[in-house]
């Protein structure tokens, strides 16, 4: 069972049904809506605006048609439409109007077809890093514009190669495989420590509390590396804590001795 009220329109006077919860509309569509140019005093006297209690808009009159409309507050319109403003931008005698004789010049130029003098960005030549080829790259892979990195070698091949002679400069690197102290060197370690009881032979700290190095007194190089059956006797090896270790291979401490 229909509750609502038959109300008539106040602009075009054709008859609409009103629910109950909306009461005091006033217009059939929002065609009529739009059409009426005398909103604002439709809420005044007996009808309650919508907008009642809360921050209303403000209603304004558009230059192009002349016709009102509603502003919110969040919006700062100046044409009831867009093709009132589309209309107001071709109606505007200053539109895109050259600014300088340059600029006039410069349009001259590209109406006639000839690309601008300052469009004409240098070429960038760039060559890989590897093998030295130019590459084929375009500039947003330069690096010469803001936010983008430079582009070092010609392809994935190239790359590799290049981290294969020169692994360090991988931003993955960590140290590389340990040297090579001979086959002798995990047992004689393993004597070192037992002998020194997994103590620093500087500051005397336990295995227990932090992590313990052996020292070569005579350190191993590439050119004594085949030496390496004398150079692992446990006169030449020393416990230390990993703290004391960085510092005698700094040279703050003296290494202690067998």
């Amino acid at each position: 069972m229909k509750t609502g009220l038959n109300k008539e329109c106040k602009i075009c006077g054709q008859s609409f049904y009103v629910r109950p919860s909306r009461a005091t509309q006033i217009y059939c569509s929002s065609a009529c809506r739009d059409k009426d140019k005398i909103r604002p005093q439709l809420f005044q006297g007996g009808h309650k605006s919508p907008t009642e209690g809360k921050e209303s808009g403000k209603y304004k009159k558009c230059p192009v048609c002349g016709q009102a409309f509603y502003e919110y507050p969040s919006q700062n319109r100046k044409y009831c439409s867009l093709e009132c403003r589309n209309k107001a931008y071709k109606l505007d005698p200053n539109r895109r109007l050259p600014k300088s004789e340059t600029h006039r010049e410069h349009l001259s130029e590209a109406r006639k077809g000839k690309k601008f003098p300052y469009s004409k960005r240098p070429k960038v030549i760039q060559y890989c890093e590897f093998c030295g080829s130019p590459l084929d790259a375009a500039r947003s892979s330069t690096g010469t514009n803001r936010g983008n990195t430079l582009r070092r070698f010609c392809n994935l091949e190239c790359w590799y190669n290049y981290l294969r002679e020169a692994p360090e400069h991988s931003p993955t690197f960590n140290g590389g495989a340990p040297p090579y102290y001979g086959p002798t060197w995990p047992s004689q370690r393993k004597l070192a420590l037992k002998r020194d009881k997994f103590q620093c032979r500087i500051c005397g700290i336990s295995h227990k509390a932090r992590r313990m190095d052996v020292h070569h007194i005579e350190s191993i190089t590439d050119e004594n590396r085949d030496n390496w059956k004398a150079l692992n006797n446990l006169s030449n090896l020393v416990t230390l804590c990993i703290k004391c270790h960085q510092k005698v291979h700094k040279g703050n401490f003296p290494c202690p001795a067998n």
